[in-house]
């Protein structure tokens, strides 16, 4: 019978159902036991403690997922977000700016509007549209012309001065020439003093200058300077300009005396055209009868004579024009002069050069001169400083004597200009001796006939300028 039993080679234990039961009931005990009583709150701390790193080594993926995730996210969020802010931020300068903008031009519009109220002559605001893309010309156009009855010669203005004046008429517009302009001059009187003057434009748009000023002239850094209302174009008081600099030359006849315009030639938008001033009666025409009144044997003219023989006195000067007419003199000395004409040739340089000493010393001096006289040493070919030491001495003698010299007539001028030639020949001359042994009396004959030519170059030069309309706009 014990051979009929099976072999047990392995010890399974107890059944799948007994161990199933047991366990059942043990997790039961254990539920009841944790609910109703505490007993395993120190088992499950022990057991929390190994448990853990095991949590976190499981759940370390998805947090690290997670963190990623919200990283991109938040950064994208906060580009985004400073994108928007950017945006914002740069439409809410535009918009301050355009505030500040329009409060300063509606402060500007009060000022204006209380000129208004405190004028004595109408005025009406107008409006620049357009400005003058020409760099040397300083003018606007304006947004009144012909349909607001403005008139040619109306003065332009803001709250603080003159701007301009009106020197073209369109039927909606108007053309403004600002008092900066070059070919611009405004009557004026020092504020402090009561001294007459004319300002004129430089060209430049901060810039004026009071020309033709004695250096003895009462005028000082800080004076104001109003229209003198003559002329009848400017009401009387209105401010001009300011000194800003004042330079008294002893070797020169007038002072060198620099403005800045008081108004906003260039600063604002909206201005005002002043109209209904009184006109003068008009200015009696000097006839030939009294003309031919004057003394002919008048050894100095007036004041008034000088001016009309001296056209330069009241034009402005360009360095290329002095340039191009010592140019043209040197190549009429470097002609090919033979014979008799040789001996007859005048010096070109030489006038020209006292010319200019004589009526621009601020242009032309010494050293200009002193470089002309090389130039014609090596021309022609002559001892290395021979001309430069003629030019020199004749140019110092024109500065020096420049204003007795333009005290008298052309005719009168010539008996004052030939010993300065005579001067600067005697150079040559000497130099010739030094070199050779002897002088020839021939050797001063182009000195007479320069002289002699000091009247027709002078008239030359003046007519060569381009001279200044005659305007009754000042």
């Amino acid at each position: 019978m014990e051979q009929n039993q099976p072999l047990n080679f392995f010890n399974r234990g107890p059944s799948p159902a007994v161990r199933l039961v047991f366990f059942t009931l043990f997790s039961l005990l254990l539920l009841f036991v944790d609910v109703r009583y505490r007993y395993l709150e120190s088992i499950r701390s022990g057991l929390s403690v190994l448990v853990y790193p095991l949590q976190r080594l499981v759940t370390a993926p998805s947090k690290l997922w997670h963190e990623v995730d919200d990283f991109f996210s938040s950064h994208n969020s906060l580009i985004r977000d400073n994108a928007e802010l950017h945006h914002q931020h740069t439409l809410d300068v535009a918009q301050l700016l355009q505030l500040e903008a329009l409060k300063a031009e509606n402060q500007h519009l009060r000022n204006l509007l209380m000129v208004q109220q405190r004028a004595d002559y109408p005025m009406q605001l107008a409006e620049i549209m357009y400005v003058e893309r020409d760099i040397f010309n300083r003018k606007i156009l304006l947004d009144k012309g012909a349909q607001a009855k403005v008139l040619a010669g109306q003065v332009v203005m803001d709250d603080s001065g003159i701007v301009g004046q009106v020197t073209r008429v369109y039927p909606w517009m108007s053309e403004v020439t600002l008092i900066t302009d070059k070919d611009h001059a405004v009557p004026v009187q020092v504020l402090r003093n009561g001294l007459r003057a004319v300002v004129f434009g430089s060209g430049d748009t901060g810039e004026l200058a009071l020309r033709y000023m004695p250096i003895s002239s009462d005028i000082q850094n800080g004076d104001v300077l109003v229209t003198s209302g003559i002329d009848g174009t400017y009401p009387v008081g209105l401010p001009v300009a300011k000194v800003i600099h004042v330079e008294r030359d002893p070797a020169y006849p007038f002072a060198r005396i620099l403005c800045a315009p008081i108004a906003g030639v260039d600063k604002r938008r909206q201005l005002l055209i002043l109209s209904g001033l009184l006109k003068l009666p008009e200015r009696p025409e000097v006839t030939e009868e009294i003309a031919t009144d004057k003394p002919k044997n008048s050894r100095r003219g007036t004041v008034s004579d000088r001016i009309l023989n001296d056209q330069e006195f009241q034009l402005p000067v360009s360095r290329i024009f002095i340039a191009a007419s010592l140019l043209v003199a040197l190549l009429l000395d470097w002609l090919p002069w033979q014979g008799i004409w040789l001996a007859l040739r005048p010096d070109f340089v030489a006038l020209v050069l006292l010319y200019w000493c004589t009526h621009k010393p601020y242009h032309v001096g010494i050293s200009i001169a002193w470089t002309v006289g090389i130039l014609a040493d090596v021309a022609d070919a002559s001892l290395f400083g021979q001309h430069a030491l003629a030019y020199s001495i004749l140019a110092f003698s024109g500065i020096v004597l420049h204003r007795r010299i333009l005290m008298f007539n052309l005719s009168q001028q010539t008996l004052q200009i030939f010993p300065l030639l005579l001067l600067a020949y005697a150079v040559y001359a000497a130099v010739h001796w030094q070199l050779r042994g002897n002088i020839s009396w021939e050797y001063f004959i182009g000195s007479v006939v320069s002289a002699l030519l000091w009247a027709p170059i002078t008239i030359l030069l003046q007519t060569l300028r381009r001279p200044r309309a005659a305007s009754d706009l000042l």
